[in-house]
């Protein structure tokens, strides 16, 4: 019974090696002559319910710089070093990323928190809900298991100064937006209809043309129309004919153009098929 005692307190000493532990973190205020430094301690994974609370502090400069400082194992250096800071309960944070200096068997983290670029989003909102701004270090890796992971908030930060709320226009940034509705094009303008028709009868001319020209030539004379198979040829290229004038009139009437070059595509392919037969078997018999 023993034995397994000891290997069970040896198994999470392990564990606890691997895991990522921030050592000696400590805030300071290089900005504030005299400020006394603020020790936090040693920084780790969560085990277990753990009910240990952030350290709280008390900003009266607008203009403070807060620096948050601690060792990590050089050997054991995670992938991701990040501070966020903000309200994560109003999906606002800002992040920060340490400045790294190798020391031996240990690497110094240090992140820079000046308040006066903070958004002004953000201090609008922590000044308005009466809520502490939170520091929250994340040290992990896509290696590591999750419970190696540190994931903690280690500081809270209390406003005890006014904050400019003239920026109207931060106040309804992160508020619910109307709902968008999407707005379609509007339809294309076309040619006026008067030009159209003008356009439409052109093409009835030509047609009508085209035939008084065959009858006069006797091209098409009722002793030439095919018999056979040569007359679906023939009704085949009148079609062929008579469809695309169809099309164009169409078109010169408002018809889109994807929709003609579709009709275009579904006659010009049969179309040029008995058309070409047609008037290869008419040009023997001229």
């Amino acid at each position: 019974m023993q034995f397994f005692k000891t290997l069970v307190i040896l198994v999470s000493c392990i564990s606890v090696a691997l895991a990522y532990v921030a050592q000696d973190v400590h805030v300071s205020f290089p900005s504030t002559k005299g400020k006394t430094s603020v020790m936090i301690g040693k920084v780790q994974p969560k085990q277990g319910t753990d009910g240990t609370a952030p350290t709280t502090i008390a900003v009266d400069n607008p203009n403070e710089v807060i620096q948050v400082n601690f060792a990590i194992d050089s050997a054991n250096k995670p992938f991701q070093n990040t501070l966020l800071v903000g309200l994560p309960n109003k999906n606002l944070e800002m992040t920060f990323e340490p400045e790294i200096k190798d020391n031996g068997k240990l690497s110094m983290y240090n992140y820079k928190i000046d308040l006066a670029k903070l958004d002004a989003a953000l201090l609008q909102e922590a000044s308005r809900s009466v809520e502490p701004i939170k520091a929250t270090l994340i040290l992990a890796s896509s290696t590591a298991k999750p419970k190696e992971n540190l994931f903690r908030e280690i500081l809270q930060l209390d406003l005890n100064f006014n904050v400019d709320h003239s920026d109207s226009s931060l106040v309804d940034k992160f508020s619910i937006k109307p709902e968008i509705h999407h707005i379609f094009h509007t339809e294309p303008k076309r040619v006026a209809k008067p030009i159209a028709v003008i356009f439409v009868a052109i093409i009835v001319i030509t047609i009508l043309s085209l035939i008084v020209t065959w009858l006069n030539s006797c091209a098409a004379a009722f002793n030439n129309i095919p018999t056979g198979i040569n007359a679906v040829y023939f009704l085949g290229f009148i079609a062929t004919i008579v469809g695309f004038e169809v099309i164009f009139a169409r078109y010169y009437l408002g018809t889109s153009i994807f929709e003609t070059l579709f009709s275009s595509l579904y006659l010009g392919a049969p179309g040029l098929l008995t058309s070409t037969k047609f008037l290869r078997s008419f040009g023997q018999t001229i």
